[in-house]
Order: C-alpha cells, then structure tokens, then sequence
C-alpha cells in the first residue's frame, strides 16, 4: 500500500514539475507583443504603422517582409492596406523557437467616413440666452473659434438647424453656437447700448477694467503684441468721463464699439473677461519683473489615470513620461525661486478644464503642460516625428519659441516647429500657456531616449531653460 502511495505522489511530482517548467518556458519564450493596432480594428487610412516589442535578438517579419528590431526590442513598421480586409501575420523568431501573431484589420473605402453634417438653417429671428460658461462661438458650424462666449450673453439668432443656432455679429457677417448651449427666449430682447462709463482700477498683479452694461453683450477680444482690442456687440461707445492713472496702460482710445488698450513692455502677460451680473469686466497681467524669483508656474503632465496617453513600443505610457518629466522641471524650477503647482503629482485622472481651473486659482503666470506625441493611421513616424510646442492665444508665441528653441538644444531630436494649436489648455488667455511635445512615442529611437532618467532630466532642463529665457525678455 506504502508503494503505491509513494508512486501516486512521484507522479504528481513529476507532473508538477513538468507543468511548472513549461509555464516559465513558455512565458521567457512569449517573445512578441504587439501594442498596436489590436485585432479587428477598423482604419481609415491607406496604411497604419505596427507597433510591438521582440527578444532585440529575435527576428522579425510581418506578412514576410523583414522588420527592424531595435536595442530594446522595439520595432516600428509603416505597412501599406488594401481596402476591405487585410490579414497580417506577424513573426518572430527566436533561435528554434518562433511566435506568430495573426491579426485581422479592416480598411473603410472613403464613402464609408463620417462626414460632418452641414445641415440646412431655417430662418429665425428670436433672442437667444447662453446658458454654459465658456460657449464656442465659430466662425462656421464647424469652423475657428472665436473669443468664447460668456454664460448669460444674449444674442439674436437669424438661423436654426438640427445641431446649431446662427447669430448675427454684424449686419454682414454670423457666427454659430450648439444649440445645447443655449436656449430660446422670448423674454429676454437684444437691446443697442450706449456705453457711457468705464473705470481703470489696478491690483499688485493686474489692472482691471470695468464698463456697465444694460445686458450682457457679445464679445470679441484681439490680443496683438502688447495691444488689447475689444469689441462690445450691439453697443456704441461714448465714454465720457474716465481717468486712466495706471503707468502700465500707454494708451487707451474708443471709436463706435470698440476700445483698445496699449501696453508698457512688448508682450501681453495674459487676460481674461468676465459679468458681474451686467457689469463687463477685463482682467490684464501686469508686465512681469525679470526672473524665475516669485513666479507662479503651473505644470500640467498630460494625460494620467484612465487617460493613458500614447502607448511606446514596449507598452510605457505616455502618462509615466509626462509625470516623471514634469517632476524634474518642478525640481529645477523650485531652485531657481519659482513657486510651481502641478495639475497631478500621481497616476490620476484629471480632466480637462479642472487643469485650466487650477492654473487660474492659482493667480499663475504661464501654465505648461508636458506630453509625447504620436500619429493617427496613414503617417509615417520615421518621417514626422521630432519636438514641438504649441500655442493658441499670440501672446503665448514668444514662451513657445523660448521653450522650443532651448528643448531642441536639449532633445537633439527633430524640430518639429513651434504650432498653432487648438486644444483646451493652450486656448485659455490667462494664464499665457504652451503645450510641449517633447517627442514621439511610435518613434523607435526617440521613444528608447525618453525612457531614460538621464535623458528625462535633460529635456526638463530644456523647457525650464527656456521658461527662464522666456522671463527676462
């Protein structure tokens, strides 16, 4: 009975062992992942790029043509589709052992793209209440934005479709808001108003313009050099007693409905409007003292949480090098005097707008958000690729071109150009703010660069670098 009981547990021994060497065979041999684009995907471009990590001893083919594996295993593959299904398999092999991972892609013939509905306008001459803070207001239903558009603001609209109202700005020209950010009105009438009063008050950190309305109106602001235009809807200007004492304004005039305020220095510093009830007020950024010392600076890593961000080629997202970066950049900023809040400290989701709100609590002075670039289906990554930074307002070029100029010098990557960019953090008009894009991703060298602590450290040099430049012009 005892030797059967000892041949029973040999067994199982055996088997165990057998099962537990396999396991850890198969996992050291499972030498191909593939981040990108998953199975069944629908594309809508000519082409998409493969983006996985090997064994960097490994060789590797997709559909039988060859691929290059870099040093830490990354490879990165631009391969042309046909239209409907594309079969692609790809293969890795590893001495005698070799893994195959077949995948199914489907491209959509140019028919089968959404299109964007321009749908009909019905005539309509009503009021119209917005009723969300920071309304688009476009200059076609899909078009550039124009100055948002405060809660309140009345309008009178001369068009209705399914997903817009058209206003009317001027008697020959329109702009356009989505009907879900505002409503109908019958009581509330769009009014002409003369605009007889305004008043010049300054803070330690701003001056502060204030005008009474009788409603809250439409408003446009130009923002050039260190000129402030401002163009009230449905008004005529006729100020008639004001004093302006602040040694920072050098020039304030009005004519019809429009006033202008000039600057000392050669720079806005950042601006934002808003009601008190109907009274407009206009919020401007003195010009700064030189120097990092005292500075309220705002580091925005992009992405975290749920928002990975970008993938790279051996699955670190974006949201890990955009925090570790922004880490550093506050170490160096904090040395040098400045006083930096950042929109996230740890893996964590933050949206969008309640980063912009942050920097505005803060009273900052510029807000930098910090990201790693990639590309949609049907671009090359080994032909764009490299730095760039973007800004939206024109005051925010010249801290653009500061941070872009002393990153390169840092990155030695591509100069992808200082951008105009439409996005929520660099539209904002105060604080001044930029988005970097310190590099790519998909790109199998500059992602291996990025991944480096040496490197991060570097290229966090760069941008307080040029935030430093950027403070002493």
């Amino acid at each position: 009975m005892l030797n059967i009981i000892k041949k029973f547990f040999i067994i199982l021994l055996v088997l165990f062992c057998t099962f537990t060497i396999g396991f850890y065979v198969l996992a050291y041999n499972n030498h191909l992942e593939l981040i990108y684009p998953k199975n069944k995907a629908i594309i809508k471009a000519d082409s998409t790029f493969f983006v996985g990590n090997t064994d960097p001893k490994a060789t590797l083919t997709i559909n039988n043509k060859p691929v290059k594996v870099y040093s830490n295993g990354s490879f990165v593959r631009v391969f042309d589709l046909k239209k409907g299904k594309n079969i692609i398999v790809l293969k890795s092999t590893l001495k005698d052992d070799i893994k195959i991972h077949k995948i199914e892609l489907t491209v959509l013939n140019n028919s089968n793209k959404k299109k964007l509905n321009f749908s009909k306008f019905t005539p309509l001459d009503m009021s119209l209440v917005v009723t969300e803070e920071e309304t688009a207001l476009r200059t076609t239903p899909y078009g550039d934005r124009l100055t948002p558009t405060k809660k309140g603001v009345i309008f009178k609209t001369s068009g209705i479709s399914n997903q817009h109202f058209k206003i009317e700005l001027t008697p020959n020209r329109h702009g356009y808001i989505n009907k879900n950010a505002a409503k109908l009105s019958v009581e509330n009438k769009l009014e002409n108003q003369i605009l007889k009063t305004i008043t010049f008050n300054e803070t330690s950190k701003e001056i502060r313009v204030e005008i009474p309305f009788l409603q809250p109106a439409i408003v446009e602001i130009n923002a050039n050099s260190n000129i402030l235009s401002v163009r009230a809807d449905k008004t005529k200007m006729e100020f008639e007693k004001y004093t302006v004492k602040s040694p920072y304004i050098k020039n304030f005039n009005f004519r019809e409905d429009t006033f202008t305020i000039e600057l000392e220095g050669n720079h806005l510093n950042g601006y934002d409007y808003y009601y008190e009830k109907n009274n407009f007020v206009l919020r401007i950024k003195k010009p700064f003292k030189r120097g990092l010392q005292g500075k309220v600076i705002v580091i925005d890593p992009g992405h975290g949480g749920k928002e990975f961000g970008s993938i790279g080629p051996t699955g670190i997202a974006e949201k890990e090098i955009n925090l570790k970066i922004s880490k550093y950049l506050k170490e160096l900023l904090v040395a040098q005097g400045a006083k930096v809040i950042m929109t996230r400290t740890e893996d964590q989701f933050v949206k969008l707008y309640d980063r912009i709100e942050i920097a505005r609590k803060a009273n900052a002075d510029i807000l930098v958000s910090i990201h790693n670039n990639a590309l949609p289906d049907g671009q090359n990554p080994y032909i764009i690729h490299g730095t760039s930074t973007y800004y939206y307002q024109p005051q925010a070029f010249k801290l653009a071109k500061c941070i872009q100029n002393n990153l390169l010098k840092s990155t030695g990557f591509k100069d992808n150009g200082i951008r105009h960019g439409n996005f929520a953090i660099t539209r904002t008009s105060m604080p001044v703010s930029v988005l970097v894009e310190i590099g790519f991703m998909i790109n199998p060298f500059e992602y291996e660069k990025l991944l480096i602590p040496i490197n991060q450290k570097s290229y966090a040099e760069g941008i307080k670098n040029g935030i430093e430049e950027y403070f002493k012009l």
